[in-house]
């Protein structure tokens, strides 16, 4: 189940033991309950996420207030739930809210400050404000490197974030040196398996493969796949997206080296059905990704079966 899944029953634990006898409002218990929600969103259970956090948030802006730093901590946790669930709109009121907090309440170089405006400009970024989102970013990388130094992980963080949207506008080069940076960084400092590093890794080979070095991608997919694997299950969404990650450098790379991929898609296939079922988006796009492969090496007939099973036709 992955190291994340061992978690969420003790983190379960812990927040009913706290109810019980602590109460529902009292701050260690709100602790707990903020702890399964990000724990809940990290494994992908987005909607229970969302619904724990809210009461947290709730109850810590009744009982503590709304500036308090546990209630902007519960703010930022929710808006980046909501950001995961495509609501922008409500996830940008979010953001705003704590960053205008955190600027009059501590300042506009605090570490807590920043996170709030890399977590802004990452959410201009997604809808496509990028102007906006490249000036907040390279503020909040400036001050981390200056405040916190070069390797530590929140600036890491930014400067992977900055990469990205480097990488959106086409600056390739200076998207690839940031990359690196961030990936060198939080292996030293994270170590392999942090689900941040493992981010990184595959970041840096999507850029690389983006510019046809293939052979540099490889590895760092099979990086990332295995960390996924360890850490999330072979089952989880992002170890499947790693799975299919892999599986296309590979095919990208001849057909020497199609046995492998095929069998990297065919796994990726079969999670799919296991998880969401036949006929679900995913599973689909699975299936036509494997048909279409099977179909340029001339397995005509397995190509139109897969197809007409998972009705790619329609």
């Amino acid at each position: 189940r992955g190291c994340l899944g061992d978690a969420e029953p003790l983190c379960r634990e812990a927040l009913d033991g706290r109810l019980e006898t602590l109460g529902p409002e009292h701050p260690d218990t709100l602790t707990s309950g903020n702890s399964l929600g990000v724990l809940l969103r990290a494994r992908g259970c987005l909607e229970g996420a969302e619904r724990l956090l809210r009461e947290v948030l709730h109850a810590r802006r009744a009982t503590l207030g709304r500036k308090h730093p546990d209630t902007l901590n519960s703010i930022g946790s929710l808006a980046v739930v909501l950001k995961d669930q495509g609501h922008r709109v409500c996830a940008e009121t979010l953001f705003r809210e704590a960053l205008d907090i955190r600027r009059e309440t501590l300042g506009p170089s605090h570490p807590d400050t920043l996170v709030s405006v890399n977590n802004l400009a990452v959410l201009k970024q997604e809808q496509g404000r990028f102007e906006e989102a490249a000036a907040l970013l390279r503020e909040a990388l400036a001050a981390m490197r200056e405040t916190l130094g070069p390797s530590h992980p929140s600036t890491l963080v930014s400067a992977s974030n900055l990469a990205g949207l480097l990488q959106d506008q086409g600056r390739l080069q200076g998207a690839l040196m940031l990359r690196k940076e961030a990936l060198e960084g939080m292996r030293a400092t994270l170590g392999p398996k942090h689900p941040d590093t493992l981010t990184s890794a595959g970041n840096l080979a999507a850029l690389l493969r983006a510019r046809g070095r293939l052979a540099d991608a490889e590895p760092l997919y099979r990086e990332t796949l295995e960390g996924l694997r360890e850490m999330l299950g072979p089952t989880h969404p992002d170890t499947l997206s790693g799975v299919y990650d892999l599986a296309s450098c590979i095919s990208a790379r001849g057909d020497e080296h199609w046995p492998e991929a095929e069998a990297l898609f065919r796994e990726e296939l079969a999670a799919c059905v296991s998880l969401y079922g036949p006929e679900h988006e995913e599973t689909r796009r699975s299936a036509r990704t494997l048909a279409s492969q099977l179909q340029r090496r001339g397995w005509v007939a397995e190509a139109m079966e897969l197809s007409a099973k998972h009705s790619l036709q329609n």
